[in-house]
């Protein structure tokens, strides 16, 4: 985050960090749900996945980073 932070400053010098923020969670896009689970072996105490045998849920982070999603100005 700190490079994309970085990124953004050098692409919008004059932004404020509130303005940055914005950028940053507007280069964000939602987790689909599979991209949040792996092998019950890998993660105990997670929730299985119906008809996926051997497959968990597991926590992760409700967002992920693309700058490509950045908006140009």
């Amino acid at each position: 985050v700190t490079a994309a932070l970085a990124l953004l400053k050098s692409k919008y010098p004059s932004a404020v960090p509130s303005k940055l923020q914005e950028l940053l969670m507007t280069s964000t896009s939602s987790r689909e749900p599979l991209q949040c689970s792996g092998k019950c072996s890998d993660y105990p105490g997670t929730v299985p996945i119906p008809g996926q045998t051997g497959m968990c849920m597991r926590a992760c982070g409700g967002r992920t980073l693309n700058l490509s999603n950045a908006p140009l100005q």
